[in-house]
Order: C-alpha cells, then sequence, then structure tokens
C-alpha cells in the first residue's frame, strides 16, 4: 500500500468512526414509523444501486458473476443480519446503550480470527491469545452487564434483554462478514464489491421483509423519513463504503477501533437530542467497556491471510 493508499484508508476510517456514531440515532427515529427489515433492506438497495450506477458510468470494472456468492455471503453477513439486527434491537434498546453494546466488535473480531487461523493450520506462538486478551474479553463484557442488569433490576423488560441479546449476535454477524470479505480475494475494486454487497443484503432483508408482513406497516413522517433519507445518504453510500475500502487496505484489528469511538458520539447524541438518560452507571460502563477494548486490540498482531476455512 502506497502512501496515499494510506491516507485514503485512514481518512476513510476517521468518516466511518464519526458519521456511523451518528446512525444510532437516525436508526431509532427511522424505526418509529418503519419496520426493521423493510428499512434496512430498501435503504440498502438504493444506495448499493445509486453507487453502482455511478461507478459503472465512470468505467469501473465489476466482479465476475462466478464470485457474486461470495459477495452475497458477505452482503448478508453484514446488512443482512449485521444492520438489520441492530435496527431490530434499537425497538427496544435507546441508541446510546445499543452502541455501546457493539463497542465489543474487536472482540469477536481477534477471537473469531484466531479461532480460524488455527483451523486454516496457522499456529505460529505470536497468535495465541495472552491473558490480557482474556481479562480485556471479562472486562468489556462486564461493562455491557452493567448496562443491562440495571434495567432489568428496576423494571423487568424482556424486549430490553432480547435487544442485548440481539446486538451481540449482529457483532457475530458483522465479524464473521468483516473477516470474510478481507481474506476472500475479489476480482475488483471495493467500491464495486461494496455497491453489489449492499444489494445483495438489501434483496435478502426484502424479501425477509414481505414474509415478515413489513409492507402492511410503512407509514412515513417527517422525522422517520428524514432519519431514513440520512441512513441512505451518509450510513450506506458513505458510511459503508468507507468501511469496506478501509477494511481492505488497512488490518481488520485497526478498522474495529470505530466500534469504540462510535459509542461516544452516539451516546450524547442520544442525550442531546432524544433525551435519552446518562446516568453515572452509563459513564462507568462506557469506560469499562472501551478499556476492555483497549486492551484486547494491542494484543492481536496480524501475521499473513489465512481465512482459508471461510473459502
Amino acid at each position: 500500500m502506497n502512501r496515499k493508499e494510506q491516507i485514503l484508508a485512514y481518512g476513510a476510517l476517521i468518516v466511518v468512526c464519526i458519521l456511523w456514531g451518528t446512525t444510532y440515532l437516525a436508526i431509532r427515529v427511522a424505526v418509529r414509523t418503519l419496520p426493521d427489515a423493510w428499512m434496512s433492506g430498501i435503504r440498502f438497495i438504493i444506495a448499493g444501486s445509486i453507487l453502482a450506477a455511478i461507478l459503472r458510468f465512470r468505467g469501473h470494472s465489476f466482479p465476475p458473476v462466478s464470485e457474486w456468492k461470495h459477495i452475497a455471503f458477505v452482503g448478508i453477513c453484514l446488512v443482512g443480519f449485521g444492520n438489520w439486527l441492530l435496527v431490530w434491537a434499537e425497538k427496544t434498546v435507546p441508541s446510546g446503550p445499543a452502541s455501546l453494546m457493539l463497542a465489543v466488535l474487536p472482540f469477536y473480531m481477534i477471537f473469531l480470527d484466531s479461532f480460524c487461523r488455527r483451523l486454516a493450520g496457522n499456529t505460529e506462538p505470536t497468535e495465541k491469545l495472552g491473558i490480557t486478551t482474556y481479562l480485556g474479553l471479562i472486562i468489556g463484557f462486564g461493562g455491557i452487564a452493567l448496562l443491562v442488569l440495571p434495567e432489568l433490576k428496576q423494571n423487568w423488560t424482556p424486549g430490553y434483554f432480547k435487544g442485548a441479546v440481539v446486538l451481540q449476535l449482529a457483532c457475530a454477524s458483522w465479524a464473521i462478514g468483516s473477516l470474510y470479505s478481507k481474506y476472500k480475494p475479489i476480482q475488483s475494486g471495493p467500491l464495486a464489491n461494496a455497491s453489489l454487497q449492499m444489494i445483495f443484503g438489501g434483496i435478502f432483508l426484502t424479501i425477509l421483509a414481505w414474509f415478515k408482513g413489513d409492507f402492511s406497516r410503512i407509514v412515513f413522517r417527517t422525522d422517520t423519513l428524514i432519519a431514513f433519507l440520512y441512513l441512505i445518504i451518509f450510513g450506506a453510500m458513505i458510511g459503508y463504503v468507507c468501511y469496506i475500502y478501509a477494511l481492505s487496505k488497512l488490518p481488520d484489528s485497526a478498522v474495529s477501533i470505530y466500534a469504540s469511538v462510535n459509542p461516544v458520539i452516539a451516546v450524547w447524541l442520544g442525550w442531546l437530542i432524544l433525551k435519552e438518560q446518562v446516568t453515572i452507571m452509563t459513564m462507568i460502563a462506557t469506560a469499562i467497556i472501551l478499556f476492555g477494548v483497549w486492551l484486547v486490540r494491542p494484543a492481536h498482531k496480524r501475521r499473513g491471510k489465512a481465512f482459508a476455512v471461510a473459502r
């Protein structure tokens, strides 16, 4: 990677850190009247189609049809489950806590990567996960427990608990899709890949929305329409494309830092605009989760490409 690509990659990562911190708020507003699967699916189909048209007009090449099954898998993991499960969870979990519960994404990236590398036969000593990594894991999930338990203690809300569990499933799906995308080479540029991933993931969700009956529950208001358009432009067309580009150029352990920055933005936007409650416990949990992530990330050293089991 040359100097220009490196600058662009880190610039894209900064964009992801900022923009995706604001999308938690937009999602929380959008799901007030828009069905979850329909909203996620349609916005990514629109964003992916517009991006694909622009790229085609500018002469960019697209991957051969033989590679589409790999692109579809990534799109379903990232968009079909990763994003949709977040949207579903935010119907019962406020945007701030939801972003904090997803801050443990680096844990999933690191442990899934290590697990798959071992399955692929790469067992160098430097790849072993040390005590610091496991300590960070315990501390990070302990911070999530601090967020969830007070809600359940004060007023038992099954929806909140289900949302917290679903957010962890979203993390796992996002990590799988991200790692697969990084280690399965595709014969085209990251922007073309991103456009097709969004389209395939969006189609998957639109079909799901049809079976869920979402099309009969669509209600647009001014606030939800603005949030929906914001998610299309800034969350998908800009944010998602920047994420895929950064992921194609930088180590996944570096890219996953966005999951630590997003909550800081999301928590305070939720408090400022949606009047979501920020308590001392919220701030303590934030510090604990981010400290756990900080402990985990330096322990992970990437050496080569070995995600062969995903091929």
